[in-house]
């Protein structure tokens, strides 16, 4: 049965399933089931809003509690200031939470993206100083190939005059300080 079904048949049960547990759940009221507004308190020690149990007692034929149904000897119950200051302070240090849960949400949100925009920026330069590596590389390679293309090259022209080179005519001819096929 749900807390709406319990209060319009006139059973009030303090258990909310709405509400936090411990210390904040003796904060609110068994008729609405928000925290206390101006709590009143009955002389069976329950307390209800002000608002809530004159409601109450408007649709009902006695002045009864709507807890434990026992008649309150008075219709105008006094103010419940222990209680309605203990309902002032948790809204306060409630609202001083949000605050600073709002905050601190927001201060996360700002570093998140600060994170982010380093993570780009990086990523950034990574990728300049990959592209400069990547031109050495491609600069290099040519390089080398050119290299190798010069070395085969004298080493075909050796191989190919290697018989002018080994005849001993040529070998005088060097010895005189000539040129033997340009070389």
């Amino acid at each position: 049965m749900s807390q709406r079904a319990l209060k319009e048949n006139g059973s009030i049960h303090q258990t909310n399933y709405k509400m936090a547990s411990g210390s904040e759940a003796k904060l609110h009221c068994p008729v609405c089931c928000d925290i206390f507004k101006d709590p009143v308190l009955l002389s069976c020690s329950h307390s209800f809003c002000k608002v809530c149990l004159r409601r109450w007692w408007r649709r009902k034929e006695a002045l009864k509690c709507p807890v434990c149904k026992r008649i309150s000897g008075k219709k105008h119950p006094p103010c419940n200031l222990a209680l309605k200051n203990l309902c002032e302070a948790f809204l306060l240090e409630s609202d001083q939470f949000k605050k600073l849960h709002k905050f601190l949400e927001e201060e996360e949100k700002a570093r998140i993206a600060a994170v982010s925009a380093e993570e780009r920026w990086k990523r950034e330069v990574l990728k300049e100083k990959m592209d400069v590596l990547r031109r050495e590389i491609a600069a290099l390679s040519q390089i080398i190939r050119a290299t190798e293309e010069e070395l085969r090259a004298e080493d075909t022209f050796f191989l190919n005059n290697y018989k002018v080179l080994k005849s001993p005519n040529s070998l005088n001819l060097w010895a005189e300080g000539g040129t033997i096929l340009g070389v």
